[in-house]
């Protein structure tokens, strides 16, 4: 029986949800994760679904590790959009304020073009055109006072990554070290 994951706080129009068995993978049991919208009109007393908006790949009939999840979602003030980091690392946007589902664009490697779903999604790059290290567990926050936009995840290596960026999603590599600032 698959488990619903949901994590909201009061006044919040963005909320996570997981559909599939959450377990450790040593235990032989796998999950297809994919992205729902969930709104709230009355700050967070009542949700009404509004539909799967982001997936990677046709949900297998057999259960095998797969989809997209672990990601978070901020309002990008800048470009006027929802911004979308996750795992991978990757992202989607939607400039759409009500973040409808067929408004979300995925991440193609250059640009946030790819469908909502089905897609595959490329890893984001640094300002060098090199991969990010792959990761999840994506955290978004822009810190007013050194003025930049700070994403952090777990690299699927065990270390922690953070970069920073002027735009989203163009990190800067750190000079004379393999880490990411």
């Amino acid at each position: 029986t698959p488990q619903v994951q949901a994590e909201a706080s009061p006044g919040l129009s963005m909320l996570r949800i997981i559909i599939g068995t959450r377990t450790k993978a040593s235990l032989g049991i796998k999950t297809y994760k994919s992205i729902s919208l969930a709104c709230s009109q009355n700050f967070g007393e009542t949700w009404n679904k509004a539909g799967q908006i982001i997936t990677v790949g046709e949900k297998p009939e057999t259960p095998d590790w797969g989809g997209v999840g672990d990601f978070d979602v901020i309002w990008d003030w800048q470009e006027e959009r929802w911004f979308m980091a996750t795992g991978g690392p990757s992202g989607a946007v939607s400039y759409d304020k009500g973040a409808s589902a067929e408004s979300w664009k995925k991440w193609d490697g250059s640009n946030f073009t790819r469908s909502n779903l089905i897609e595959p999604m490329e890893v984001f790059k640094d300002d060098e055109g090199m991969d990010l290290p792959h990761g999840e567990r994506i955290g978004l926050m822009w810190n007013s006072y050194i003025q930049q936009w700070l994403m952090v995840w777990n690299g699927w290596d065990g270390g922690v990554y953070i970069s920073s960026a002027d735009q989203l999603p163009y990190s800067r590599r750190r000079q004379g070290t393999q880490g990411y600032r």
